[in-house]
């Protein structure tokens, strides 16, 4: 079991740690929802979206409606201007940016 931390820094940075394809990922651009990324593990898929208004938040969901929500336990926690995400994982876990 791995576990993906998940938090947002400066502007424009969603920084990812943990698993295969964790990294600071360059999100700046014109609209709230900067960043969309699949956490894919085990056949299973999560979209992950990153948000910014002034604060950065994180919103999860099935990547597909015919798709089970995977049973990873999530934790969250807020640390100055950002929401903290942590996803436990199974150990072939990969996240990715989407587009």
């Amino acid at each position: 079991m791995k576990t993906l931390k998940i938090s947002g820094a400066s502007d424009d940075l969603v920084e990812m740690d943990g698993i295969a394809g964790a990294d600071a990922f360059d999100c700046y651009g014109a609209s709230n929802l900067m960043a969309t990324f699949v956490l894919k593990a085990e056949h299973r898929r999560m979209n992950i979206y990153a948000i910014y208004d002034g604060c950065w938040c994180f919103a999860l969901s099935r990547a597909d409606e015919d798709d089970d929500a995977p049973a990873w336990p999530v934790r969250r926690s807020w640390e100055d201007y950002s929401e903290r995400i942590e996803i436990d994982v199974p150990d072939d876990a990969r996240i990715d940016r989407n587009g």
